[in-house]
């Protein structure tokens, strides 16, 4: 039997949940996931746990850090004078900083001090472990 490989056209099914069981994303019920081995539009760390299976294969598979590690270059303290004067900032709330080249990042408050505030804008599973569950359901070259 075929083996996924770079270059192969896989359409897979999955569940992506964190260590203590909270599914984060899930395929199982719906259209498989179709995509090119080595096209990059899926997670990296992705590709590399279906290079290998074989159709039918169903393999779960633990990735730490699989969103990337948490980076403390991306907390960012700020004054609440930074902020529009309509806007209150509170904890929790989405906010979208600009960097120095213009990029725009997203951010979350992550604690207001006196008139300090601190974001962060690392992606929200930065750092933590997530388990895949993957069924390649199919396989065909290109």
């Amino acid at each position: 039997m075929a083996k996924a490989k770079k270059g192969s056209r896989v359409r897979i099914r999955y569940t992506a949940k964190l260590e203590d069981g909270k599914v984060l994303d899930t395929l199982k019920r719906y259209e498989p996931l179709e995509f090119k081995i080595g096209d990059r539009k899926v997670l990296p760390c992705f590709e590399e746990l279906i290079v290998g299976m074989e159709e039918g294969d169903k393999e779960s598979f633990k990735v730490p850090q699989a969103f990337g590690p948490r980076r403390q270059e991306l907390i960012v303290y700020a004054e609440k004078s930074d902020f529009p004067e309509d806007v209150e900032p509170t904890i929790g709330q989405n906010v979208q900083l600009k960097d120095p080249d213009d990029n725009r990042l997203n951010a979350v408050i992550e604690n207001v001090d006196g008139n300090t505030v601190i974001l962060d804008a690392n992606h929200p599973l930065a750092g933590k472990t997530v388990v895949f569950d993957i069924e390649l359901v199919e396989i065909s070259a290109q």
